[in-house]
């Protein structure tokens, strides 16, 4: 009896070794990323939940709860 909601979401590809601003440099190219994004979609929406999604890329507001984890990964040696 559950439902699923999608919301794209991203992640920085940040370089720490200078400066303090994360950077897109290594990110997927925004049609790369929409279309894996629709087609995880597509792939849930094969099950016999209820599947409804948000918009790639654009300003969303919504009440979201989490709690864990915050995966922060450092390179020391780079």
């Amino acid at each position: 009896g559950l439902d699923i909601l999608c919301i794209s979401n991203f992640t920085l590809c940040a370089r720490t070794k200078k400066g303090r601003r994360p950077s897109f440099d290594e990110a997927m190219e925004p049609a790369d990323a929409d279309k894996l994004f629709n087609d995880f979609v597509g792939l849930l929406s094969l099950s016999s939940l209820k599947v409804g999604k948000g918009f790639f890329g654009r300003h969303m507001q919504i009440d979201l709860e989490m709690e864990g984890p915050l995966n922060i990964y450092l390179d020391s040696k780079a």
